[in-house]
């Protein structure tokens, strides 16, 4: 279970940087997705990706998996940081959001999502600069036409 020992990794907070990077900076993310290591001592890395693909980084977080205490394999929450592009009327270029997605589905163990949520706000506090910020408990919270009017407050066309 998290508590004043569950720490954020290095690789995380590299990784976040990556993603926060101006546009066509050398080395710049996309997305990473995180996930506690299964001690629930770290928030690791699970992936990163340069990818334009939004259903590709949609689907990693909605087939993510783990295996409980019994050997199965399960759902399993994630948190994502993901650089939104969009358009907004009466503005020539697009805008932009790095954006905080915590990805908790509703059919993962009760005890998994209540670790999860308990390391949230150390996640966030690592990481200097969020714009908005997500939380999305099935499959259709994560739709992209729904996050991007989330992420942009209604402005996106």
């Amino acid at each position: 279970m998290p508590d004043v020992k569950t720490r954020v990794s290095e690789d995380a907070v590299s990784a976040y940087h990556l993603v926060n990077k101006k546009k066509g900076s050398e080395g710049k993310l996309k997305f990473i997705i995180l996930k506690l290591s299964d001690d629930f001592t770290q928030i690791v890395v699970e992936h990163k990706s340069t990818s334009e693909d939004y259903e590709e980084f949609r689907e990693l977080l909605v087939n993510a998996t783990a295996t409980n205490k019994f050997g199965s394999v399960v759902k399993s929450p994630r948190y994502a940081i993901y650089d939104f592009e969009y358009d907004v009327a009466d503005r020539s270029v697009p805008e932009n959001k790095v954006t905080f997605i915590g990805w908790s589905p509703d059919d993962a163990d009760v005890r998994v999502k209540f670790n999860y949520a308990t390391a949230k706000e150390l996640l966030k506090k690592s990481f200097n600069f969020i714009a908005a910020d997500v939380q999305a408990n099935d499959a259709d919270d994560l739709e992209w036409d729904t996050i991007v009017k989330t992420v942009s407050k209604g402005l996106a066309i």
